[in-house]
């Protein structure tokens, strides 16, 4: 498997969490080999949820193709931001 931004969105049928999940790691993208990050694609279908989760050190960039998404973050004092 190759990660590849450029292909048509995935037709979303799970109804849990609604979105549809392609990794880009270093097994699937060699080009981030040793840089230290990942990259994933994620196709959001009506109501989809991306589950609160944490970034220890990290950072999360988010780009919306088409449509529009609801973006909360909260910082390690506490402080939501949306």
């Amino acid at each position: 498997m190759t990660f590849s931004l450029m292909v048509s969105p995935k037709k979303v049928t799970r109804q849990i969490s609604v979105s549809s999940l392609t990794p880009g790691n270093v097994l699937t993208f060699p080009g981030l080999n040793t840089l230290g990050i990942a990259m994933n694609r994620v196709d959001f279908g009506p109501g989809g949820l991306n589950p609160p989760h944490l970034h220890p050190r990290a950072s999360e960039i988010g780009v919306v193709i088409e449509g529009k998404l609801l973006v909360g973050f909260v910082t390690s004092n506490n402080v939501f931001y949306s």
